[in-house]
């Protein structure tokens, strides 16, 4: 997720260079694998100028870690200050000149330079696939004013960013608002917290205190490594929520990610003023739909939606909402999406409308190959049923998937169909879920819309 002058100094930031640590649909921070480093990103990176030499280091000497207040002082190796120059703001035990020097459980380090300047002020967590996590330049603590700072600059931001229409929206977006392993969602009245480093943990009641009195918060929970833990009141099992205007339900425990997914919420306004183009408005079809965004969104202009969903969880989510807003012309469809589109194939349907919304298939680096193949298989299948002048919509939520290869995908679909298309709009996730220029693994939605002629 995020980065900037320096490293952390005062904006979001993080240059992350592990390719495999997968941000999106599907899974928590940090649930994957991170592997091996790519080459580092240009950044303009300098060491603190004012950072501290640790007495005892001669210059190239042997490494030690020596802890100075809260911060344990450890060395990068050469190759690793290179990265931190370039902008990474993620590291693992092998980046420092002394991996043992690293304690059994988590702590928060001063990352120093090999000559013993301070570089950066770092997370670390053992248990985390990503255990050392840049969120500041030189020497500072994680202190409660500075992640208060942080809490209050985040919530600043959405007020501005987030129509009144709406009461779901990503609170802290990890690096992406300088809160490394830190995610926080609202749904409605619930909060929930999904934590990537452990340090954060006792901060979150700091945090609970200084909630805005006009969200009305009524239960928080956090997750953290598989585990889910209340924080505040009693949530019920499904928590309502307001996006565009339109009501949903998320999972207060054990739903993807902190409960439902966010990230689509300005995609999901733009499906609209799209269909609004569109010169028959009768049929649409959304596969994969899980609780039914994309799917409410198509009803509010089209005569009738088919919703596809494999998991009875989510379906059931989509007929809360469904109930909630009195809304009659979604039909919700437990079924494998591909063997659904065979059989409409094999009807000859059309609709005037098509989104294609998978989770993530590739949730690590060597997982893409076998994703193109998938993405390739039901993007050929799904664009047969769009009539001429319709819109297709295909989205991907795996970091490892670039928007070249998903649009290489559309082209072979295209192909394969004998269907030209037009390009609309290519989009990514919502405001709320910051992308960083430095690092582009922050980048991991993909919401392209097509014409078909």
């Amino acid at each position: 997720m995020p980065a900037r002058t320096g490293v952390l100094a005062d904006t979001a930031s993080i240059a992350e260079t592990s390719p495999t640590v997968q941000t999106g649909r599907g899974s928590k921070i940090g649930d994957s694998d991170p592997g091996a480093v790519e080459a580092p990103h240009e950044a303009n990176f300098q060491p603190s100028a004012t950072g501290d030499s640790i007495p005892g280091v001669n210059d190239g000497a042997g490494s030690h870690s020596t802890r100075r207040g809260t911060l344990l002082e450890v060395r990068l190796s050469p190759r690793s200050l290179r990265r931190a120059e370039a902008g990474a703001l993620w590291f693992w035990p092998s980046d420092l000149a002394e991996p043992d020097s690293l304690p059994a459980e988590p702590a928060t380090l001063l990352l120093l330079e090999p000559r013993g300047k301070a570089v950066a002020s770092a997370l670390y967590d053992p248990a985390s696939p990503a255990p050392i996590r840049i969120y500041h330049s030189g020497r500072t603590d994680l202190s409660e004013d500075l992640v208060a700072a942080r809490w209050h600059e985040a919530i600043a931001w959405r007020r501005k960013l987030i129509p009144p229409d709406t009461n779901a929206f990503r609170v802290l977006h990890s690096e992406g608002d300088r809160t490394p392993g830190l995610i926080v969602d609202r749904f409605g009245s619930h909060l929930s917290f999904a934590l990537g480093c452990a340090q954060w943990r006792q901060h979150i009641p700091a945090l609970l205190a200084l909630l805005p009195e006009d969200w009305d918060i009524t239960s928080a929970c956090v997750e953290s490594q598989g585990a889910s833990e209340n924080l505040l009141g009693h949530a019920p099992a499904s928590v309502p929520y307001l996006v565009n205007g339109f009501t949903l339900f998320a999972r207060s425990e054990g739903g993807q990610k902190t409960g439902a997914f966010l990230d689509q919420r300005e995609n999901y306004r733009r499906l609209l003023e799209w269909i609004n183009c569109l010169d028959s408005r009768e049929y649409g079809l959304d596969l994969y739909s899980s609780n039914g965004g994309f799917a409410r969104h198509l009803a509010a202009r089209l005569q009738r939606v088919e919703a596809i969903e494999r998991g009875q969880s989510a379906l059931d989510l989509l007929a809360e909402g469904l109930k909630a807003d009195g809304v009659k012309n979604v039909q919700a469809i437990r079924s494998d999406v591909m063997t659904y589109l065979q059989g409409k194939v094999q009807a000859r349907r059309t609709y005037d409308a098509v989104i294609v919304d998978p989770p993530a298939f590739a949730k690590q680096r060597p997982e893409k190959h076998g994703a193109l193949r998938q993405y390739a298989a039901v993007n050929a299948k799904a664009l047969r049923l769009v009539r001429s002048g319709g819109l297709f919509v295909s989205c991907s939520c795996s970091q490892h998937i670039s928007a070249e290869d998903l649009m290489d995908v559309m082209r072979e679909a295209a192909h394969q169909n004998g269907k030209t298309l037009q390009i609309l709009e290519k989009r990514g996730q919502s405001g709320d879920h910051p992308i960083l220029m430095q690092a582009p693994e922050t980048e991991y939605l993909k919401c392209f819309y097509f014409r078909v002629i």
